[in-house]
């Protein structure tokens, strides 16, 4: 494998492996968005569940104004049942379910192919929740969630049944 060289300041800095940069949360509200990638993954809970990491590139909101433009927003789908939080199953299935229908992702109740997301166009509900450990400044940090994902096809009202 090729050496690589690499040009940031000090990598090796204990900063660079114990402060995560800080992102600002995105505002909340509603994007046309395309879907970059979805890689697998798991939970840090207990028992550990997998999980599809979606990572969102905003194009523009709703009103067509790009004050977003080239943001992302990253989304877990957890795709095991919890045995713990059983409650949540249920939400969980329906927003695999919604995702997947926004994207025109063929699936059966076994399986779905995460390599057909890449690249789909979808409308997301971006709102913020709270943190739950303080960070450093004494505050709960803000965190940007998608709580809806749609098409981005348009429906004629009189195409409505």
């Amino acid at each position: 494998m090729p050496e690589v060289k690499i040009k940031h300041d000090k990598i090796t800095d204990q900063d660079a492996t114990t402060k995560p940069p800080k992102r600002d949360p995105v505002a909340p509200g509603v994007y046309i968005a395309t879907i970059m990638g979805a890689p697998m993954g798991v939970t840090k809970g207990a028992p550990p569940l997998s999980k599809m990491s979606v990572e969102f590139q905003i194009l523009h909101n709703d009103k067509n104004d790009a004050t977003e433009a080239g943001r992302r927003v990253f989304q877990d789908y957890i795709l095991d049942k919890d045995p713990v939080k059983t409650d949540l199953n249920a939400q969980r299935r329906w927003e695999l379910r919604m995702l997947l229908d926004a994207a025109s992702v063929p699936y059966t109740d076994e399986s779905f192919n995460t390599d057909h997301l890449p690249t789909k166009t979808v409308k997301i509900t971006v709102r913020h929740r709270n943190g739950t450990q303080v960070d450093e400044d004494g505050k709960l940090p803000v965190f940007t969630n998608v709580v809806k994902v749609d098409t981005t096809e348009e429906i004629k009202e009189e195409d409505l049944v």
